[in-house]
């Protein structure tokens, strides 16, 4: 036990450092668990973007929000494209940069928006699903789409949910004429 007792000792396991006042992390590892510790531009600025190369003009939530919104609205598509490229514009005041900056944004949002697509779509496949059915059917499909593309997730969810539907339509015609 230090004889001060303000300090303490680095959380990473197995280590026996001293943290840093006001941290819980010694110097050695302050920037494995919450990375970099300065540096660099601030998030949102896109002072340094020339090739396009990492660049990332928005945060992930701000991408995560731009595709739900596409998946709720597709025919928003070009007033979202529009408004995005009037808000780099006013950041970057450079056309080029600002052309670099929407492809960047495109290519970190289209990935996202085939996520927000499987998972509508995996969620409205479940609700046709009985519910005792449902547990091993979703653990099945997420287990799957680890592995598979975007394009191959759907393709592979929408197989399923034809032959559920076939399955559905069977049970439902083999009730009706037992019971007639």
């Amino acid at each position: 036990m230090p004889r001060n007792p303000h300090k303490s000792r680095c959380q990473i396991p197995g280590c026996r450092s001293w943290a840093m006042r006001g941290d819980v992390h010694c110097r050695a590892h302050r920037d494995a668990e919450i990375g970099r510790r300065g540096g660099g531009a601030p998030t949102g600025n896109l002072n340094a973007i020339k090739t396009g190369a990492g660049a990332h003009p928005l945060g992930q939530s701000a991408i995560d929000r731009l595709a739900y919104q596409l998946v709720r609205d597709p025919d928003s598509l070009p007033d979202l494209l529009a408004g995005l490229a009037r808000d780099l514009r006013s950041r970057t005041h450079d056309l080029g940069k600002t052309l670099i900056a929407l492809s960047a944004t495109l290519r970190y949002l289209v990935p996202s928006v085939a996520t927000v697509h499987l998972v509508a779509e995996i969620d409205a496949l479940l609700l046709q699903v009985p519910p005792e059915k449902r547990p091993k059917l979703q653990a099945f499909l997420w287990k799957q789409a680890l592995h598979l593309s975007p394009e191959q997730r759907l393709t592979m969810l929408r197989a399923a949910s034809a032959k559920i539907m076939e399955a559905r339509e069977k049970s439902s015609t083999g009730k009706t004429t037992s019971g007639t």
